[in-house]
């Protein structure tokens, strides 16, 4: 009688230890799940910022395809809402710059607080025509 209830007691320490396992694996796999959520959440944000910059800038474009002496070098003179309100809330909306000589369009795409910018160079003939353009994010 002795001898099993010895065996008794040692199944307790096994049983907890593997419980603790058990809960420690379930908590990892949780903050992965949600380090990842966020992650493509903010992913998604930057993404969205980035549309809004290259719509600033296309829309740049056509101005400068009907009048290639447009130019407005002041930061941000004109925005793009893209949402009710974007621009004042940083929920949707794209600031554009032009400068003149070389022309280059700055657009900044900002979308719940994640901005990003892109700069496009335009070249021009002699007629006005658009002959050229280069982008890069900045």
């Amino acid at each position: 009688m002795k001898k099993n209830s010895k065996s008794g007691i040692v199944t307790i320490p096994i049983v907890l230890v593997l419980m603790a396992l058990i809960i420690i694996a379930g908590l990892a796999i949780s903050a992965v799940s949600i380090n990842e959520t966020y992650t493509s959440k903010i992913s998604a944000e930057s993404s969205q910022a980035l549309a809004y910059a290259q719509a600033g800038a296309q829309d740049a474009l056509q101005k400068l395809t009907r009048n290639s002496s447009y130019n407005c070098p002041t930061d941000a003179c004109y925005s793009i809402d893209f949402v009710d309100n974007g621009c004042s809330t940083s929920n949707g909306c794209a600031k554009v710059k032009i400068t003149n000589s070389p022309k280059i369009i700055v657009s900044e795409g900002d979308y719940k607080n994640s901005i990003r910018k892109v700069q496009v160079t335009v070249t021009f003939d002699s007629d006005g025509v658009i002959t050229g353009e280069a982008w890069q994010e900045l």
